[in-house]
């Protein structure tokens, strides 16, 4: 980096915080050498006290990649197609933002329902709850290199259809007032391995995420449910997992092929939480 940057480890596998950078002071070139070198090397990267307009969303994001239009479609910011809302808070009796119940706790990577996968996600804190509402990151490359060979064998066949439709349908389970998708969300699926590499340092982990896989290729479904089963115990296991307690003004970008991640519960209504998200490939 032609910059130094002080940060400290957030766990032994992954994640670098830093506390005194502030990202709209640095030039295009220090912001890409920072972010992309980073996310090689700690997946997850988490800025404190990040006072950011829309722009500079965008601008952070775009050093990771092309920022893409963010599903689902009607939570996605006026002006700025690239930035979804995320957020238990409800106007008028509707929701203004990605809201998927209280208790919701779904490990996933963002939009693996399209063909091309999201390579880097974007979070960004506006209104964080006191209780609850923390996001969960589970390091699926480190545990993919620490998988035995029997369950690595058991992988090879398999691949799996990743559905937005899906996924909507088992969240409407618990959360039946959920309004419906838009027509341009509905068709959104695509065939993945279980097997997938990062864009920033080409480490191999794995593409999980039982809420979202509608059907399965290459063995029966007993059997794929298995395999899931037995790599999902073993990502999330704490030694590979780090829990993000959101304040105000928290950036959080992570790499969203080796990384997984979950909601964790929140009182919509004691703790209200609102975040921006922004993807790029």
């Amino acid at each position: 980096m032609p910059v130094s940057f002080n940060h400290t480890a957030l766990t032994p596998n992954f994640g670098a915080k830093f506390s005194s950078v502030n990202l709209t002071y640095l030039s295009d070139d220090d912001l890409t050498s920072l972010l992309t070198d980073g996310l090689a090397q700690h997946k997850l990267l988490a800025f404190q006290n990040q006072h950011l307009n829309h722009r500079d969303l965008i601008r952070i994001v775009s050093v990771t990649g092309q920022p893409l239009h963010g599903n689902p479609a009607r939570f996605r910011v006026q002006g700025f197609p690239a930035l979804n809302i995320v957020s238990n808070i409800f106007e008028n009796g509707a929701q203004i933002g990605i809201y998927d119940g209280d208790k919701e706790e779904e490990w996933h990577c963002d939009h693996s329902f399209c063909q091309r996968i999201p390579a880097a996600t974007l979070l960004y804190s506006v209104i964080s709850a006191e209780f609850g509402g923390n996001t969960k990151f589970a390091d699926t490359s480190s545990a993919f290199h620490k998988l035995s060979s029997d369950l690595l064998q058991k992988i090879e066949p398999f691949q799996a259809l990743h559905s937005l439709m899906h996924l909507d349908s088992a969240q409407r389970k618990v959360l039946v007032e959920k309004p419906a998708l838009d027509e341009v969300d509905t068709s959104l699926k695509a065939w993945h391995h279980l097997v997938t590499t990062s864009k920033f340092s080409g480490d191999r982990a794995l593409l999980l995420g039982k809420s979202v896989i509608k059907d399965v290729y290459g063995g029966t479904q007993e059997n794929f449910e298995n395999v899931i089963d037995q790599l999902e115990a073993f990502c999330f296991q704490q030694q590979y997992v780090y829990e993000h307690s959101w304040r105000d003004n928290d950036l959080v970008i992570f790499d969203n092929l080796a990384l997984m991640h979950t909601a964790s519960p929140c009182d919509s209504k004691t703790n209200k939480r609102l975040l921006y998200r922004s993807l790029a490939v």
